[in-house]
């Protein structure tokens, strides 16, 4: 029995994606172009920047954020029962 390396394992499986088109796009999916990481925000429903695990929401370059933070819009974070941060005052 002959035993692959990783990383030989790894280009196999690649060459294998690459010639069965299954890395190619699909026609009516968005450009990589298009697609942005963060919300976009309007004035009615602005950026807010959560963690994980706090309760509170806060605008961006608050003290109280930490490492790991992430941007929302304010509609999800008010849906998902958080509540504005009291330094920084965030809509």
């Amino acid at each position: 029995m002959q035993l692959y390396r990783p990383e030989r394992i790894f280009g196999i499986i690649a060459l294998i994606v690459v010639i069965s088109g299954c890395g190619k796009q699909a026609a009516n999916a968005p450009s990589a172009s298009a697609v942005t990481s963060a919300p976009s925000g309007s004035p009615q429903n602005p950026i807010v920047h959560v963690t994980r695990k706090s309760k509170r929401y806060h605008l961006e370059g608050c003290p109280k954020l930490k490492k790991g933070d992430f941007a929302l819009d304010l509609e999800t974070a008010k849906s998902r029962g958080l509540t504005p941060c009291h330094l920084c005052n965030p809509p």
